[in-house]
């Protein structure tokens, strides 16, 4: 019963959970100064360690994703969820945007640094980017094998390195 106080239905967690691990990428990379390529590397680096350590957790929130659960969802969290999940953060300090916004201005500073030297629109480069992260997990799902984290590793690098 007091699960279903703060969820409508159990799986509105996974968004819960996508919250907090875009929270954690905007903390980590407002934090190191992270711009263009170098934040692009660090969501990378974020979502191979969550592969590793929590497949089934992001395979959920993609499939809920899929269901027709917006993915723009406002991040949102009480003042003691931030506490808890976030002790040292000083979130007046901190900008937070939602995955898909995050992206798109890591995108638009690589583009702007010379650092990807791709022609495409940076709007359409930041989805190609999310939809090689989503398409990763579930290719890697797929594929089912002892070597999942390497397909999903090499699958983003392939991107990253397609766009150079």
């Amino acid at each position: 019963v007091t699960f279903f106080k703060y969820f409508a239905e159990k799986d509105d967690i996974l968004l819960f959970y996508k919250s907090l691990l875009t929270i954690s990428l905007n903390i980590k990379i407002q934090e190191k100064g992270l711009s263009g390529k170098g934040g692009l590397e660090q969501i990378f680096n974020l979502f191979t360690n969550e592969y590793k350590e929590r497949p089934s957790l992001l395979l959920g929130m993609v499939g809920k994703l899929v269901s027709g659960a917006s993915p723009y969802k406002p991040l949102r969290l009480t003042p003691a969820e931030k506490h808890v999940f976030f002790p040292d953060t000083d979130f007046e300090q901190l900008d937070l945007l939602s995955l898909e916004q995050l992206v798109d201005k890591l995108m638009l500073e690589a583009v702007l640094a010379a650092e990807v030297k791709s022609t495409g629109n940076v709007a359409d480069l930041g989805n190609y980017f999310l939809s090689n992260i989503y398409g990763a997990i579930l290719l890697s799902h797929f594929k089912g094998d002892s070597a999942d984290r390497m397909l999903f590793q090499n699958t983003i690098r392939s991107f990253l390195r397609s766009i150079n």
